[in-house]
């Protein structure tokens, strides 16, 4: 690139092979894909359509998948180290895979080949990684992802690496995928407060801690303190979403009975931890939201309650 943009002229095939220094053809190659969930599944599809012959090692994975994929599986580590051309991590990080990556199994990789983690950073040993950039026996490498984060390069085993793409954490960027991210979360909040919870969630990581009755929101869930001490935000959160129109339709009805009923209700803590049921309409602004909690929480603890200018 430097070479065109200087207005050298490239022709002979000396020059074209000094320019070209350092690429390579990926079809014919051998992609190593270590763990086959879901992301590794669709880099293998992928991958398969740009030429590469795929092999992968899952032992946790049950027999028939690459046959439905077309890929090939090895049932050892050091089987698809020694094959593979580029070797990419798509596993998740315990005790028995720390340092997967290290001086032993890098021994192991065929000499030139490439590395590409966007797993766990603690797959890989970074300092064994750097020496091995270093002297060439890693051809070149791209971290998504780095053991101790956030990440001082320049601090780190790493800082003088040759031949390493890093980003930490942000391979997935671009505008679209940032707006689908904001898009999804948006229409979740929206099925927590309209759905039948949790079964209407997508997202949910804690679904066993929804099943508990309202009533026992007081007391936290999980070790964790009240859900109340959060809802203050909920209000102008609400507010702003509602002029996405994502939630124009939905509105939340409360009662004397509210803490006991499917309809959603809005626990509000109006200056402590002590929950109270507010009505809130979604279209209303944060600023009415916040002044009906303060009233409601001074009426109902026997105190004044008022709004202010």
């Amino acid at each position: 690139a430097q070479t065109v943009k200087e207005g050298k002229r490239v022709s002979t095939p000396e020059q074209i092979r000094e320019v070209a220094a350092g690429c390579a053809r990926i079809r014919n190659e051998t992609l190593g894909i270590v763990g086959l969930g879901q992301v590794g599944m669709a880099v293998a599809v992928r991958a398969k359509v740009f030429g590469f012959n795929v092999i992968f090692f899952d032992p946790y994975l049950s027999d028939g998948i690459d046959k439905v994929l077309g890929i090939t599986r090895v049932f050892t580590l050091q089987d698809l180290l020694y094959r593979s051309d580029c070797v990419t991590l798509h596993c998740s990080l315990n005790e028995h895979n720390h340092h997967l990556i290290n001086d032993f199994t890098i021994k192991q990789m065929r000499p030139g080949a490439f590395l590409v983690n966007v797993s766990r950073g603690g797959l890989i040993d970074e300092t064994a990684l750097a020496a091995a950039l270093k002297d060439g026996r890693i051809r070149g490498a791209a971290l998504d992802v780095l053991e101790n984060e956030p990440y001082n390069l320049a601090a780190g085993p790493l800082k003088d690496a040759v031949n390493l793409i890093c980003t930490p954490r942000t391979a997935w960027y671009s505008e679209a995928s940032a707006q689908e991210i904001r898009e999804n979360a948006a229409h979740e909040v929206r099925r927590g407060l309209t759905s039948k919870l949790p079964g209407s969630l997508r997202y949910c990581v804690n679904r066993d801690y929804l099943n508990v009755p309202r009533t026992a929101y007081e007391t936290g869930l999980n070790g964790v303190s009240p859900f109340s001490s959060l809802f203050p935000l909920a209000a102008p959160f609400l507010s702003q979403t509602a002029a996405s129109q994502l939630l124009s339709e939905a509105s939340m009805q409360s009662s004397t009975a509210a803490t006991s009923s499917s309809t959603p209700s809005l626990l509000s803590a109006a200056g402590n931890n002590s929950p109270v049921v507010v009505p809130v309409s979604i279209g209303e602004s944060a600023l009415q939201s916040a002044a009906k909690a303060a009233a409601s929480h001074g009426s109902n603890n026997g105190g004044d309650s008022g709004s202010g200018d």
